[in-house]
């Protein structure tokens, strides 16, 4: 034994008597092997190679009294390291978890043979044993487990079966699995004169105490689907396999992960959570354990609580905090300001601090405590543990800790109402006015009190949980003040009361409405700004969510930011899962373009800044979509080859047109797109179920558009136009880029010209999409050649405005001054459409000599190069350019639902038709 580890030595037996007994009582167990091993660390395969020699070279006459024996070495070599600061907190709790985990194999597979000796072999077509499934829960699944701990365990096997015995007699794989599993308990907890090995405790498993010991896979799948509990999905936050059927229990905690994770913020958790803190709190009043490192106020329990907490509350839409380790959980909740970054510091310390503090005072005579001592040796044992000076130091630095903690955990989960303002005024008066309509609140809108009364008498005559009763109770008097204190009560109430109503038996959302007073003032504003807003929110209560202040104070509109988004969404999805993927992209389209609108309509953003964002939502999704319709198409064909049967390098592009490809996108806007694929169409796939290479990209465009148009319970994504592609409707789905050029080269028409100066790449294979720019460019630079190119132009808005604007002009009633009666803001003459021809007719006959007009897609853009080159002066760029916005702003108005000022857009239409009669020398 070296010099430094008999120095160790006598320092760990001055701080455990428990080690000093045990190495003096088992001289057999602690040979030089054993003090050689406790100068460095062990791997875990190390360390299961030594248990599994010693196990083999055991005298003992059975595993249990082996294994009591083994675990006496092991928590010596354990406490040695610990004591000895030659192990961290870390590998502490570590190798416990492993070594637990181990005990609990080996006895697994002996408890299984001597069932299998009792009734009948269990084995697999193999032949191997058919053990049952192991979860370690708590600190075991998540490799915390300290010196004294309890092993939470919960059993499960993977579906009812009989087996017959030698007798002829029937046996259940329940009642098989059910003698096993209480061997297993004896094998582990049973005291004996050499101990136990682990107490076990199984109040985990459904129903607790009362539930039966194992159950088949799909009744716990069925009892949390139906009966699950909020401290249930707290619970199996850690879990984990242990051992046994593997392949089982990974299966079922897959199964279960979207109940302990909910995919949206579950604020219908907040309250059981709270419920849960407040238990804490008074469980402490009680009983007065401030000397408890793990129950006191500051301690472990608490630091848990909080990371957990946040962990089920936000985990399912950030699959980063899935994990089951506590401390780099608490770096990630401060990555994602759920946690400041001092916050998360302090309370790493702090559990750091409070856990080897556990250590110490476990490792002293190996007792399940987590209570300070009361004895002065055992109080200088504990400081010296620590590295402190005296026992007083030690206490200082401990409250240091705790008051840190409990600083986090009195702020977590605090009422909106109690930690950002005082309630409102009015809401006693509206308490009365709910509880008693004769009690009238003063100086009530009388719209407001008809909204009121008319949405009592709805909730009175359904048949409502009482829990529902009650939180609508709680929640009502305060929006009522709230839409009472707004600009216009009776129309708020008009359209947000129905809001209300379609959530009336979804109750997450009434307490997110009550917890968020910032939330539910921002949706009565914007529902009181926007009937589309208030449409939306009724019919997609979700959306509520987006308009917290976590959601709404740091929203980014940008291209890489709500890529970002929509890939953070969907790395929670199962790969294949296809109605998941579908809903998540709606639910994203939805909750984006809320936010966007919100942002227009409060003049955060302006008009092309709101197109930008509408565009840029649909790049993302189209890109998401694509690559859900390769996934699913691979799956089933493999993927296109040459005749070589070389995947091919390039793979599908979408081409936007119209509105998309012009960046000009509006909240109802269609998607007008053409799909390009590679030439090589004569070849196949490589898959199993091979198919032709035009079959493929043909089913992976219908696939597509399957994503983008069916309706879900989200509604759909969006319509899809494809009449823009080569011959229209005639032609193919998906062009390849070699028939799309010469397409363009040999038989495209004037407007299908036109149509091209506002097409972009979109999503999809990025090199493709050079290919199409290219052709692209070409393509406009030729068009002049056209020998009646204007004429053309002028013919295709001529047609255009017998079929689309005389149907509005038989409805309107605009005089023949032009007045301020309304008119179709795109097909109107003076409106869009003449500025957009306008603009297309002078890229087209110009494109050749300017090649910057085919760089750009969007008119503003090309107005600009326009002028710049010359062919339109000053005067005619800024009146087109403001003329252009204010009829895009009307449309976006429009459809938001706000009035728009004919007047004033009949001011532009005049100067449009002046520049459009100067320029065109043509009257439409």
């Amino acid at each position: 034994m070296s010099e430094d580890i008999s120095v160790l030595l006598e320092r760990v037996r001055t701080l455990s008597p428990f080690f000093d007994a045990t190495v003096s009582q088992h001289p057999e167990l602690f040979g030089d092997d054993f003090f050689e091993s406790l100068q460095s660390p062990l791997d875990e395969l190390t360390l299961r190679s030594r248990w599994t020699r010693f196990l083999e070279q055991s005298q003992e006459a059975d595993m249990a009294a082996s294994l009591r024996l083994l675990r006496a070495r092991e928590i010596s070599r354990v406490i040695f390291r610990d004591l000895s600061r030659l192990a961290d907190m870390a590998e502490t709790t570590l190798v416990m978890s492993l070594f637990a985990g181990f005990c609990i194999e080996t006895a697994l597979e002996a408890c299984h043979i001597a069932t299998e000796e009792r009734y009948a072999p269990l084995r697999d077509e193999a032949g191997q044993p058919v053990l049952m499934t192991v979860l370690g829960m708590g600190k075991l699944g998540a490799f915390e487990l300290n010196l004294s701990s309890d092993i939470d365990l919960v059993f499960l096997f993977e579906a009812p079966g009989n087996l017959v015995t030698a007798k002829g007699k029937q046996v259940s794989y329940q009642e098989f699995y059910l003698r096993c599993a209480r061997l297993l308990i004896a094998m582990l907890d049973e005291v004996t004169p050499s101990g136990r090995v682990f107490r076990v405790d199984m109040r985990l498993r459904p129903y607790g105490d009362s539930g039966p010991l194992v159950s088949h896979a799909a009744a716990m799948e069925r009892y949390f689907q139906e009966q699950g509990r909020d401290w249930e999905r707290y619970a199996f936050i850690k879990a984990r396999v242990i051992a046994g059927d593997t392949e089982c229990g990974d299966a079922f905690l897959a199964t279960i992960k979207p109940f302990v994770y909910r995919r949206h913020l579950d604020f219908g958790a907040i309250e059981s959570l709270r419920e849960m803190k407040a238990l804490m709190a008074r469980e402490l009043e009680r009983k007065e354990s401030e000397d408890d490192l793990k129950l006191g106020a500051g301690g472990i329990r608490e630091i848990e609580f909080i990371v957990q907490s946040q962990q089920l509350l936000f985990g399912g839409s950030q699959p980063e905090l899935q994990q089951r380790a506590l401390v780099p959980v608490l770096g990630m909740l401060a990555e994602r300001e759920l946690l400041t970054p001092s916050e998360a510091y302090a309370l790493e310390r702090a559990y750091v601090f409070l856990r080897n503090s556990e250590h110490a005072i476990q490792a002293e005579r190996d007792q399940q405590t987590h209570l300070l001592p009361t004895t002065e040796q055992s109080r200088e044992r504990l400081a010296n543990a620590m590295a402190e000076e005296s026992w007083a130091a030690y206490v200082s630095e401990l409250d240091r800790h705790r008051t840190a903690v409990a600083e986090v955990f009195a702020r977590l989960l605090t009422p909106a109402q109690e930690e950002a303002e005082q309630p409102l005024e009015a809401v006693q008066a509206w308490h009365a006015f709910w509880s008693d309509q004769d009690e009238l609140p003063p100086a009530a809108d009388p719209l407001l009190l008809q909204e009121a009364r008319e949405l009592k008498a709805a909730i009175e005559v359904q048949d409502l949980p009482a829990l529902s009763i009650t939180r609508i109770d709680k929640l009502l008097p305060i929006v009522l003040a709230v839409v009472a204190e707004s600009d216009d009560p009776g129309l708020a109430a008009s359209r947000f009361l129905p809001i209300i109503r379609a959530v009336l038996r979804r109750t997450t959302y009434l307490v997110f409405l009550f917890e968020n007073r910032d939330a539910l003032k921002r949706a009565v504003q914007l529902v009181l700004l926007s009937p589309f807003l208030a449409q939306q929110l009724e019919a997609y209560p979700i959306l509520l969510f987006e308009l917290g202040d976590r959601r709404m104070s740091n929203v980014s509109i940008s291209r890489e930011a709500l890529e970002a988004e929509l890939r953070a969404l969907l790395r929670s999805l199962e790969q294949g899962d296809v109605e998941a993927q579908m809903d998540t992209l709606r639910q994203f389209k939805l909750a984006a373009t809320l936010k966007i609108a919100a942002m227009e309509l409060l003049s955060e953003i302006s008009i092309m800044q709101a197109s930008d964002a509408l565009t840029a939502t649909a790049e993302v999704i189209l890109e998401a979509a694509l690559e859900f319709a390769w996934q699913h198409q691979e799956a089933k064909h493999g993927v296109p080859c040459d005749a070589d049967r070389h995947p091919l390098s390039e793979r599908f592009a979408i081409i936007g047109y119209g509105k998309a490809g012009g960046l000009e996108l509006a909240y109802g806007s269609d998607l007008d797109l053409v799909f390009l694929c590679p030439q090589e169409i004569g070849a196949s796939t490589d898959g199993a179920r091979s198919v032709n290479n035009n079959v493929f990209y043909n089913r992976l465009g219908q696939r597509l558009i399957h994503i983008l148009t069916s309706f879900t319970r989200f509604g759909i994504l969006y319509n899809v136009d494809l009449r823009l592609r080569p011959q229209g409707n005639k032609g193919p789905m998906v062009a390849t880029i070699g028939a799309f050029d010469r397409y363009q080269r040999e038989a495209a028409w004037t407007w299908e010209k036109q149509a091209l100066i506002r097409a972009r790449f979109l999503a999809g294979d990025t090199s493709l999409g050079a290919r199409f720019s290219e052709i692209r460019r070409s393509a406009l630079c030729t068009a002049a050649d056209a020998p009646d190119l204007q004429q053309d132009v002028i013919e295709m808005r001529e047609r255009m405005s017998r079929h689309l604007s005389s149907q509005v002009h038989d409805k309107s009633d605009e005089n023949e001054e032009g007045g301020s009666a309304s008119f179709d803001l795109k097909h109107d003459s003076g409106a869009i459409v003449d500025i957009e021809f306008m603009v297309q007719y002078a890229v087209l006959a110009e494109a050749a000599r300017h090649e910057g007009l085919t760089r750009w897609t969007d008119v503003m853009r090309l107005l600009d190069e326009l002028g710049d080159a010359g062919l339109l002066n000053e005067a005619e760029r800024s009146v087109l350019q403001r003329s252009y916005l204010a009829f895009r702003a009307s449309v976006h108005y429009d459809w938001l639902g706000l009035s728009i000022d004919y007047e004033a857009l009949n001011s532009y239409r005049g100067e449009v038709r002046e520049i459009w009669e100067a320029r065109m020398r043509s009257r439409v």
